[in-house]
């Protein structure tokens, strides 16, 4: 009976180290199980994927199961950690957000309750929280809206299904009928269903027409030269169905799926199959002109862009920097949509580089790893291959 005794009470001390037992059926009776939470044990991190990934020219931001994690060069406090130092390797900032967008040096998230966070580079007023000073930790302001789209130094919302603006304005980007640059969110007064701009130019598609604001120095319009610059919207009277603005130009998807570039093509980045063609100005195309390619989705980033089709993701224009992920020397542009062979689901250009993910705990990456912003752990390199990083986001487990 002593020994009985003593089994039980060791059995006892054993469980009071654990939470309370279970007993399980096995082939053999019943075997008692005890979790691991009481003995100063964690357990180790759970890789997790991204839910979206944006980049801007020097840092990324993710958001993983809500939280909001970032990457790269942190000088004006767009990784939104508090502290201005940069990071190699993603970081947990443990803020919630349901959307995120990056841009320029400048981050944007928006909440659960609908309003938008921001962090970072403020130079123009394109936080929107009414001067231009920078912020260094992630900021709530009292502006709500349904999603964020960031650019250079300026950035545009969707809010009810009304095109906001805010930033840098000189060439007229904001569309608001004037090259005042503004510290506050405006209204454009237009209801879009996409937005998409570079840091002179915007294009937003609204009743499945294509309209245009911005400098048009390079063909950005895609109307003929002139004007020069348009300071409101503008309908081309083009029926699109997705959009995607490069450095000094942009991409189209027609009704019929077909896509078509106009603007600077110096690097063969509209897909046309030339480089700077003869008769314009340094490669500038200023009329929109067919690829002959049938696409689902458009993306860009400064000098290089990106496609769709079947799934499979194409790049096209500068590889100076491995941008295209082809596996091309660094010397080698590309001119015509060439198949990555890869199929993500998630599509982040900027700059001088891109991330991509199809949806697994791992993302893939190319281009210039200035800063670190790939989260690789180092800072050097153009990675002129799309490569793996091994499950960049691991959230602490609960015990």
């Amino acid at each position: 009976m002593k020994k009985i005794n003593s089994l039980l009470l060791g059995l006892a001390f054993t469980a009071s180290l654990f939470s309370a037992p279970s007993f399980a059926a096995t082939s053999d009776g019943y075997q008692i199980q005890f979790p691991i939470n009481k003995m100063g044990y964690t357990p180790p991190p759970t890789p997790e994927p991204a839910d979206s990934i944006s980049c801007g020219e020097q840092h990324c931001i993710a958001l993983v199961k809500g939280t909001i994690w970032a990457v790269g060069l942190n000088n004006y406090g767009q990784l939104g950690t508090g502290d201005g130092t940069g990071h190699t390797s993603w970081v947990n900032t443990g803020v919630a957000a349901t959307s995120i967008s990056a841009g320029g040096s400048s981050s944007y998230a928006i909440n659960s309750a609908g309003y938008v966070l921001v962090t970072g580079f403020n130079n123009y007023g394109q936080l929107g929280i009414g001067n231009t000073s920078n912020v260094s930790a992630w900021l709530q302001t009292t502006f709500k809206a349904n999603s964020i789209i960031a650019s250079y130094s300026n950035a545009y919302a969707i809010v009810n299904g009304i095109a906001y603006s805010v930033g840098f304005n000189n060439t007229g980007a904001l569309a608001i009928g004037n090259t005042t640059s503004k510290s506050t969110w405006q209204n454009t007064n237009l209801a879009v269903t996409k937005i998409s701009a570079q840091f002179n130019h915007v294009y937003a598609i609204s009743g499945g027409k294509l309209y245009f604001s911005g400098l048009n120095c390079c063909g950005q319009y895609g109307k003929g030269m002139a004007p020069a610059q348009i300071n409101t919207w503008t309908n081309e009277g083009i029926d699109v169905i997705d959009v995607a603005a490069t450095g000094w130009g942009g991409l189209i998807i027609k009704s019929d799926g077909v896509v078509w570039g106009s603007g600077q093509n110096l690097y063969g980045a509209l897909g046309l199959g030339y480089f700077s063609p003869s008769g314009v100005n340094a490669g500038d195309l200023y009329t929109w002109m067919n690829t002959g390619v049938v696409a689902s989705n458009v993306y860009a980033s400064y000098y290089a862009t990106y496609i769709k089709k079947d799934g499979v993701l194409y790049s096209a224009g500068q590889n100076s920097n491995g941008q295209l992920g082809l596996n091309l020397p660094l010397t080698t542009n590309v001119n015509r949509f060439t198949s990555t062979g890869l199929q993500p689901t998630i599509v982040a250009a900027n700059g001088d580089g891109i991330i991509i993910s199809d949806g697994s705990k791992n993302i893939m990456v190319a281009g210039n790893n200035l800063s670190g912003k790939f989260g690789n752990g180092n800072s050097s390199g153009k990675i002129s291959a799309f490569t793996t990083i091994t499950e960049p986001f691991k959230v602490p487990s609960s015990n």
